[in-house]
């Protein structure tokens, strides 16, 4: 079996649930298509062990989870299912009656649940995700230039002088992510119009330099009971040219310098010392080995998390190999996706990580979905595979 790096259900405590669903009165800042949402609920399956997890019955179709379990990965045992909003809320209720804490990825509403069902405290959750907070959990030599206006200010900074390119980002106690929206590279004046009406909704919006660097970073660390950090590994970033996310290369060659590594320790102490606790990435611009600065935190898995904490047991099974992550719809219906990736995972160069069944949850005909690993012996062996994948259907 692939076992992850660490124990999550020592991280988080025995007896807890797990859910990474974001609720939609707050997914404001996330991707609106509900199939991308409740899919996200399936990543962290092969890596929970133990622990108890709220997922959508799309992601816990039987022949997924068997695909899952033939790549070597093990899925976690206690499934709390559901396929809609309702049943989601339905399922939360009655482990708060039952007096169960829960390891959210996302706040939700207050109405929904009480602050002491959450493991630690909601606000702080609030808190440390907001892109307007943060020079509080960052070192000052680390941060970039920016200003944080609300969001009625922007216009009248806009018919100001200011230098292009420069990025806009929404500063608002939802969560964000994946470039959904909530950021946009502005290189004149036409994409400025774009961002400012993108941007209307947000409560505050920051104005950051726009950082020319080698490379961009997620880190990812673990922050235990008793303020212990671990490092859990860094992987590059690649994103489209609007900034949206586009998965990570991970493995040798994949990393950054040790510079960044403890750069990313200080805010990992920082919200230690703050009363976080669990798993959360931080990215990170780097040039020439040195560090240039840390640019947005997630205090939650990221897309990189699955993969850096099965990297360990990867490299031993498979080699000195790299890794691409990657998240696909598939072109066919979802027997085939499921025949398809499974035979790329006998094949040696794919390693799924969840699936997802839209007609289960949905009731309409979505594209089937699958994330996961596309391995090699190096970047060029992998991009031809992605490009063999792509032209077989993956999207």
């Amino acid at each position: 079996m692939l076992k992850p790096a660490i124990d999550l259900a020592r991280l988080y405590g025995e007896g807890h649930v797990y859910s990474g669903l974001a609720h939609p009165e707050l997914g404001r800042w996330l991707p609106r298509d509900p199939d991308v949402v409740k899919s996200l609920t399936g990543t962290q399956l092969g890596v929970l062990g133990r622990m108890p997890v709220v997922c959508a019955e799309g992601v816990a179709d039987e022949r997924g989870l068997d695909l899952l379990g033939e790549a070597g990965l093990e899925v976690a045992g206690e499934r709390l299912v559901f396929r809609s909003v309702p049943e989601y809320e339905g399922i939360l209720r009655d482990l708060e009656r039952q007096k169960v804490r829960l390891v959210l990825q996302h706040r939700h509403p207050e109405w929904l649940l009480a602050p002491e069902s959450y493991w630690f405290a909601p606000d702080l959750l609030s808190s440390l995700n907001d892109k307007g907070n943060l020079e509080r959990f960052v070192s000052s030599r680390y941060l970039p230039q920016r200003r944080v206006f609300d969001s009625s200010m922007v216009e009248a900074w806009g018919h100001s002088g200011h230098d292009f390119p420069c990025v806009l980002k929404a500063g608002t106690p939802q969560s964000t992510g994946g470039g959904c929206g909530d950021v946009f590279i502005c290189r004149g004046a036409d994409d400025l119009v774009r961002a400012r009406s993108g941007l209307a909704e947000s409560e505050r919006v920051i104005v950051e330099e726009w950082l020319s660097a080698d490379s961009m970073y997620c880190l990812n660390y673990a922050v235990a009971e008793g303020m212990e950090v671990q490092y859990l590994g860094g992987a590059e970033m690649v994103c489209a040219e609007d900034g949206a996310y586009r998965g990570n290369w991970l493995g040798p060659g994949c990393e950054p310098g040790p510079a960044s590594i403890e750069a990313g320790m200080e805010t990992a102490r920082i919200a230690a010392h703050l009363g976080y606790r669990g798993i959360f990435g931080l990215d990170l611009a780097e040039s020439e080995g040195k560090v240039s600065k840390i640019f947005d935190l997630n205090f939650r898995f990221c897309g990189s998390t699955v993969g850096l904490l099965l990297m360990p047991a990867i490299q031993s099974r498979f080699g000195n190999c790299v890794g691409r992550f990657c998240g696909f719809s598939f072109k066919g219906s979802y027997p085939e996706a499921i025949t398809s990736a499974r035979r790329a995972c006998r094949d040696g160069y794919f390693l799924p990580f969840s699936t997802y069944r839209p007609d289960v949850d949905i009731g309409r005909g979505g594209l089937p979905r699958v994330n996961g690993l596309i391995l090699g012996n190096d970047r060029k062996e992998v991009k031809a595979t992605e490009a063999l994948m792509r032209n077989n259907g993956w999207q």
